[in-house]
């Protein structure tokens, strides 16, 4: 249904062995020079209250013997990213839809319903524990600063309606901190700035269409809370899109700390919006055009607006250089993971520009579709072992072809011994 990305780590693992206590992080490269945002002002360690316990927080895990359990995790915040649900419901840019959203907020929760009614016991004992984080006061905060600041590096945040108090730094709470010195870099390595600042400043005009609303008109500040407007032909935002959008790499980065740390053997990320299709730059066509002239460039693609599962390798080998040192990456969605191949193993990707390439392997198994009508997005076609591993199914294939394609990935995932594997499991 949504993008739900499974953090697996592979056996034996360092990691799945490591003590409690997380790790101390390893030292990250520095960050391109080509993201101009301006540090955080930090409050003195003396002065920052003690962090609180909070809806943004991951509950520690009840104590459980063998076999080591598994989370279950999403965040509420994903169903607040709205595309429209019938054709001509566009309302916020005045035109009708060109088409409806197949990307439902009903699909992650329908999702996250049916994984919570389940038993998930062996031998009476409970193996699963399900974890629904939201977005505290504190932490809404702290993402509205990240947006502002990616959507206006330098000519200062959007500071609302005349009149309206000034925005206040947030309080530095756990989550807080994660969202500024782990999240927000890890994000800005893996996208150009100039991509997050055009989807910032996309949704930061639907705020202010928002906050315009009269009170009065209820009915019409509904609709432009609630449905979306167009970013490319395939592409929706509305005004809380990119907080679900960053709060699904947050719940992915949180999932993969918890298996590290050896809290649980597994986690499953019920998250959205989606992302590998999601490149550097948003799209991965270097030939698309713009779609109209007052259009500075893309700013998604087939329904992503931040690519997790490669936010969530980079975070693996910045938080926890020290324990992992590998990770490979297995997308088995039925659309080829183009996003996720470009950012971790494209020779002029993100992670190749700082010489972490070597350290990822990218692995998809996909249907190529029929040479007159090839699936969505029409990349890797034919089989491939470099700069990434590409088992593409053909149109009829049937189990026994999938399994054969997949023991190739499971052969080249072995051999290359990594400390930490990630699923993408797409839609």
């Amino acid at each position: 249904a949504a993008e739900l990305e499974a953090v697996l780590p592979a056996a034996p693992a360092p990691a799945a062995a490591a003590p409690a206590a997380a790790p101390p992080a390893a030292e990250a490269p520095p960050a391109p020079a080509a993201a101009p945002v301006a540090p955080h002002p930090e409050t003195p360690a003396e002065t920052r209250p003690a962090p609180a316990p909070s809806c943004d927080a991951m509950p520690p895990p009840a104590p459980v013997q063998k076999p080591q359990k598994t989370l279950i995790v999403t965040h509420l915040e994903c169903a607040n990213h709205v595309t429209p649900a019938l054709m001509g419901t566009d309302y916020v840019a005045g035109a009708a839809a060109p088409f409806a959203s197949p990307e439902q907020p009903e699909r992650v929760k329908a999702v996250w319903a049916a994984l919570k009614q389940c038993a998930w016991t062996c031998g009476g004992a409970k193996i699963v524990d399900t974890v629904e984080l939201a977005t505290s006061p504190t932490l809404n905060r702290g993402l509205n600063d990240t947006l502002e600041r990616f959507a206006s590096p330098e000519t200062g945040p959007f500071e609302g309606p005349p009149n309206a108090p000034k925005r206040q730094s947030p309080t530095r709470t756990a989550s807080v901190e994660f969202l500024f010195d782990d999240l927000e870099p890890v994000v800005l390595r893996v996208h150009d700035f100039d991509y997050l600042s055009r989807v910032a400043t996309h949704v930061e005009a639907l705020q202010r269409a928002e906050s315009g609303v009269s009170e009065a008109t209820e009915t019409k500040r509904t609709l432009l809370r609630c449905v979306s407007t167009t970013l490319t032909g395939d592409t929706f935002a509305c005004a809380r899109s990119l907080h679900a959008a960053l709060c699904a790499s947050y719940t992915v980065c949180k999932a993969i700390d918890t298996v590290v740390r050896g809290e649980y053997r597994n986690a499953f990320c019920v998250v959205r919006p989606p992302g590998h299709h999601a490149g550097q730059s948003g799209s991965t066509r270097k030939d698309q055009k713009a779609p109209d002239e007052d259009e500075p460039g893309l700013v998604g693609q087939g329904f992503c607006l931040i690519n997790h599962v490669a936010v969530g390798a980079r975070h693996a080998l910045a938080r926890h250089g020290s324990t992992i040192k590998k990770v490979v990456v297995i997308d088995w969605d039925l659309h080829h993971g183009n996003g996720t191949e470009q950012i971790l193993s494209d020779p002029d990707g993100p992670l190749a520009r700082e010489g972490l390439r070597d350290r990822v392997l990218f692995c998809s198994i996909h249907g190529a579709g029929p040479d007159d009508a090839p699936l969505y997005p029409g990349t890797r076609r034919e089989p491939s072992t470099t700069p990434a591993l590409n088992v593409p199914l053909k149109r009829g294939s049937g189990p026994a072809e999938f399994l054969r394609g997949f023991q190739t990935i499971l052969d080249a995932a072995e051999a290359f011994n990594p400390d930490l594997i990630l699923i993408s499991a797409g839609f």
